[in-house]
């Protein structure tokens, strides 16, 4: 293909029509938690685009805002400029929009470039924000008496708990809790976690997936106030107004909860995105959020 046919098909394929076909895809794949037809979408744009592939919840959000109809002009100008500048290596970047449109009917089957990585849940031993420690290196820190240690003896479903398995391999450990105070981001996605008690350590924490657990109550997480990027999907949460204080949250997932009142958003003037698919909140807050230039998928 020359790179005049190449310019051509992008413009054909680059419209407000098929981006809205897209995002309404997507969002239907997500409504039905078709969860590795996502992932696998995800997997054909990276490879085009070479974007590190994400787990689910990420995933759909890149997705998203990749493919959000608000995006036409700025696409269009870039394939413009690309084929002025005859740079044929980065107008073919812009190409994974042809296999996304071919996704089948049914929505539950893509083409995939690359068969592995399909759990969207899987721990990745090295992940950015955790650090295996031996419990010999401790150097003392866990002498009896010591106030900025916290044990909770039990092997439960609480945060505390599931993060210390995570480095540990069990719960029953002292762990000082300055270990995670320089943590910026955790993913504990798909952990049965029940209750955020010892969230509150963590925090200069950036980034948090919370996603598929138990949790109701999210109060604890009102004293993150640095956090840019939270993921809640799947859960059992009911009330958000501790998000209020939240002020620099850019990205907010509460898929599949119970929450009927999102007013505690309308004052995070950094927010960008929410998506509220399985919740019931009515028509007229959500507007107020889209007044306020949030992208929100309902």
């Amino acid at each position: 293909m020359t790179i005049k046919q190449l310019y051509t098909k992008l413009l054909t394929g680059y419209t407000p029509e098929n981006l809205h076909a897209i995002t309404t895809k997507i969002i239907r794949l997500h409504r039905n938690r078709q969860y590795t037809a996502i992932h696998g979408i995800m997997t054909v744009v990276s490879g085009f685009t070479k974007e590190k592939e994400e787990q689910y919840t990420k995933a759909f959000y890149k997705l998203m805002m990749l493919y959000h109809p608000d995006r036409i002009n700025h696409y269009r100008a870039e394939i413009e400029k690309h084929y002025a500048a005859h740079d044929a290596e980065q107008l073919q970047k812009f190409s994974h929009i042809f296999p996304v449109l071919e996704l089948e009917p049914t929505l539950a089957v893509l083409p995939r470039q690359d068969a592995e990585n399909t759990d969207q849940y899987a721990w990745d031993d090295a992940a950015d924000g955790f650090e295996y420690r031996d419990e010999a290196d401790e150097d003392g820190a866990q002498a009896a008496g010591d106030p900025d240690m916290y044990n909770d003896g039990v092997d439960g479903t609480d945060f505390f708990s599931v993060f210390k398995r995570i480095i540990y391999g069990h719960a029953n450990i002292e762990l000082p809790v300055h270990y995670l105070e320089d943590i910026d981001n955790v993913d504990l996605a798909g952990y049965d976690i029940s209750d955020l008690d010892g969230v509150r350590y963590c925090m200069h924490l950036v980034t948090l997936d919370l996603s598929n657990n138990s949790i109701i109550d999210i109060t604890e997480l009102g004293s993150l106030v640095r956090l840019k990027e939270l993921y809640l999907a799947d859960n059992r949460i009911g009330y958000i107004d501790g998000l209020a204080y939240l002020t620099h949250l850019r990205i907010l997932d509460i898929s599949n909860n119970g929450v009927t009142d999102i007013a505690a958003l309308f004052e995070l003037e950094h927010l960008e995105y929410v998506n509220l698919v399985g919740n019931r909140i009515s028509d007229a807050q959500i507007h107020i959020l889209e007044q306020n230039g949030v992208l929100v998928i309902r």
